[in-house]
């Protein structure tokens, strides 16, 4: 829980050997247009439970749609 609320483009740029991310138990409310682009790749599972999402911009998951396998 690092109290997040927003996830913004690019947000993880670089981080290509990352394939777990868990980001549970936060105040998201935000994922923004390109979060996971630029980086995750091999990004496998993703877990946003327990958040407060009430939007999520098309092409926020732009970058891992091919990689991504679980969704929680």
């Amino acid at each position: 829980n690092n109290e997040l609320i927003e996830l913004k483009a690019f947000q993880f740029l670089g981080l290509s050997k990352i394939q777990v991310l868990n980001l549970e138990n936060n105040n998201l409310k935000t994922i923004k247009n390109d979060t996971f682009n630029g980086g995750l790749s091999l990004l496998t599972t993703l877990n946003l439970n327990d958040n407060l999402i009430n939007l999520i911009e098309n092409g926020a998951f732009n970058g891992i749609e091919n990689s991504l396998k679980h969704l929680y």
